[in-house]
């Protein structure tokens, strides 16, 4: 069993009762080390509780994982890099990048729509959740489209991607995501999967 929370919500009583109910990966959602991204987007904790939490977590036997965004208010590219570099420092088992996204109702979409919030273009997203993170974890193999390396592609539209998933059933895949290559082997084809099991444990 597996969980999300806040760095900021890590105690030892909370973790005694997540051992009690059988949980075994605990993830941060952690979005960035750089405070002042923290603070513009309203986080509601700090850089500094994260590498506590995620000792705490190591210290009760808990597999840890942190979340990571990119796209957020005042986040340059020196940012993300150095929040990559200072993840990367507290050697989680899973660590996950997602991009940011404005939902319609929210401060955020009012600073969008005032012309106070810029976001991602597709294009930077990717990069920056691909090329980004493995040229950091010294993946050299990983992260572009280059002849020669290893061809982990997604083939998707993004004018028909839209999220399936909900609590009830958050198996469902995204509508959109056509072709998915590991190593240059389909693991989905045409929106279906293909059972082939290419992946491997990567290691720096």
């Amino acid at each position: 069993m597996r969980l999300s929370t806040r760095p900021d919500y890590i105690d030892e009583e909370r973790l005694q009762l997540l051992q009690q109910h059988g949980v075994r990966l605990v993830e941060l959602g952690v979005q960035s080390l750089d405070d002042r991204v923290l603070a513009a987007a309203e986080r509601g904790h700090t850089a500094a509780q994260v590498a506590p939490a995620v000792a705490l977590l190591k210290h009760f036997g808990f597999q840890v994982g942190l979340q990571l965004m990119v796209g957020m208010p005042e986040q340059s590219f020196a940012s993300v890099q150095e929040t990559v570099r200072k993840a990367i420092g507290m050697h989680p088992d899973v660590a996950r990048i997602y991009p940011l996204l404005v939902i319609k109702g929210t401060p955020l979409a009012a600073d969008y729509a005032a012309g106070r919030f810029v976001p991602l273009t597709l294009e930077e997203a990717v990069a920056k959740m691909t090329g980004l993170p493995a040229g950091r974890l010294g993946l050299r193999t990983k992260g572009k489209l280059i002849p020669g390396l290893d061809a982990d592609i997604l083939l998707f539209r993004p004018e028909a991607l839209h999220e399936r998933d909900s609590y009830a059933d958050p198996a469902e895949f995204a509508e959109g995501m056509e072709t998915v290559l590991v190593a240059g082997v389909p693991v989905l084809e045409d929106g279906a999967i293909t059972g082939a099991k290419p992946g491997k444990i990567l290691k720096r």
